[in-house]
């Protein structure tokens, strides 16, 4: 068996994680699903999701729309309750020099981006998206 919470597993979100997990591992086990005790959020994230023994694991959007849609069951999709965000939406935040004279995106047009991965909604796809709709 296998389980991941991997998408926020970050140090400083260690303990929230964990209670996350005892909650989901105790539902499951009051329907009847069997899981492991602890989480492999340090395995590769593509070995976790087309394991035939995974139980649960968590994915961004887009490697679930690109890859795994046909190859999971898609369970639900958290709300963290972020501050005035909508739910079902996200927020990723650009972090630019505070010298940097561009302030607005149309400013970024011929700027370089950063980005944490290809296969990440919030971290490439929805700045991709919006930066090709105003044609850069």
């Amino acid at each position: 068996m296998i389980a991941s919470l991997m998408m926020y597993a970050r140090p400083e979100l260690a303990g929230a994680n964990a209670r996350f997990w005892a909650l989901i591992r105790e539902e499951l086990r009051v329907v009847g699903i069997d899981s492991p005790e602890h989480l492999s959020n340090d395995a590769n994230a593509f070995d976790v999701w087309e394991s035939p023994n995974l139980v649960v694991s968590q994915t961004c959007g887009m490697p679930y729309r690109i890859w795994l849609k046909d190859k999971v069951n898609l369970v639900g999709t958290p709300d963290y309750g972020m501050q005035d965000c909508p739910a079902g939406y996200f927020r990723s935040p650009l972090v630019v020099r505070v010298d940097y004279p561009c302030v607005a995106l149309d400013d970024f047009k011929d700027a370089r981006l950063a980005y944490n991965s290809t296969h990440s909604q919030s971290g490439f796809a929805s700045v991709h998206a919006h930066s090709a709709a105003k044609g850069f």
